[in-house]
């Protein structure tokens, strides 16, 4: 029987675009297309093409067929409707699901899947396809082993209308694997994206000529993931507000309902933080790419609620050294 899915609290229709099974039964750190200037450019107003749609409509329709191969039934959190999403923030959402699917063939016993950045050059939308695609590819890698049969039936059609949509989807997809994964995103996954962000800033504020302090203060009050996503999105509003003052076409504010925050929502957050720090820098013609680092190991929300505090106070002097 051919499988289908209806996403988003019956919001979102999907295609037939799922699998057929021989038995008949089924159960993842963040640029260059943005000018210095306000002229305007082709990722925010050439159309999206349909290839990026029917490639997240596969790749989600690849995550039912193997989850429902492995038996899992969880039911993921509705992702929310991010406005004005360009190629940066689809890509670095892409990025997010390879992640999770190298961490997932990890776990499986596959040769897991090299974790990808943000590139240092011009970013469009047959890009962002391509990710996708690469990281749907790497998820059927542990189909063969785990005995699936099952094939999709690749979508033909696009299904949404504009990038935020899309967006929409890949964040669902990055959703469903969480249950592949066998385990939620944790404080140790949300640490590292956000000293990512404190990396990429100090390039930056390097290039504008700004001393940061790089002392991490002490909090000596217990945090939760809530008191992080409010620091995080206060640093995304600060980024924001440095593409204003650099005269660049400037994000808007995403969407986070704070009723019941999770690490997956705090880590999408600070996904996109890293999208928007990156768009800075090919702004400011920066190729430095950061060091990597070693994956952090028993770090708690207290201890990354510290590190926004290092952010949002490097933003509040980057800013006033461009007003100045």
């Amino acid at each position: 029987m051919t499988c289908g899915v209806l996403l988003l609290a019956g919001q979102l229709a999907w295609p037939a675009a799922f699998a057929q099974e021989e038995d008949g039964g089924w159960l993842e750190d963040l640029s260059g297309w943005l000018q210095p200037s306000n002229a305007q450019t082709p990722d925010s107003r050439a159309p999206m093409p349909d290839a990026v749609d029917r490639a997240v409509q596969d790749l989600i329709a690849e995550v039912v067929v193997v989850r429902a191969a492995v038996g899992v039934d969880d039911i993921p959190p509705e992702p929310e409707l991010q406005e004005r999403r360009r190629p940066i923030h689809l890509y670095g959402k892409a990025l997010e699901v390879l992640a999770k699917v190298s961490g997932i063939q990890r776990r499986f016993g596959v040769p897991a899947a090299a974790p990808g950045r943000l590139p240092l050059e011009p970013l469009d939308w047959p890009a962002v396809a391509a990710q996708v695609r690469h990281a749907m590819d790497e998820l059927r890698k542990i189909k063969e082993p785990r005995g699936i049969d099952a094939q999709i039936e690749s979508a033909t059609a696009a299904g949404a209308g504009n990038p935020a949509e899309v967006y929409q989807r890949l964040a669902y997809a990055s959703a469903l694997l969480d249950g592949l994964l066998g385990r939620p995103l944790s404080t140790d996954d949300v640490y590292r994206n956000c000293k990512g962000v404190l990396d990429e800033l100090q390039i930056v504020a390097a290039a504008l000529g700004v001393p940061l302090d790089p002392e991490i203060p002490t909090v000596e009050q217990v945090m939760g993931p809530r008191d992080v996503a409010r620091r995080v999105m206060l640093a995304v509003s600060g980024t924001i507000e440095l593409q204003a003052r650099l005269g660049m076409d400037a994000s808007s504010m995403p969407s986070l309902t704070m009723v019941r925050v999770t690490p997956t929502e705090v880590f999408d957050i600070c996904g996109t933080l890293l999208g928007e720090t990156a768009r800075v820098k090919m702004h400011l013609g920066l190729d430095a790419v950061r060091q990597g680092r070693p994956d952090p190991v028993g770090r708690t929300f207290t201890d990354t609620f510290a590190l926004t505090l290092v952010i949002t106070g490097a933003l509040d002097a980057m800013a006033a050294a461009v007003e100045g």
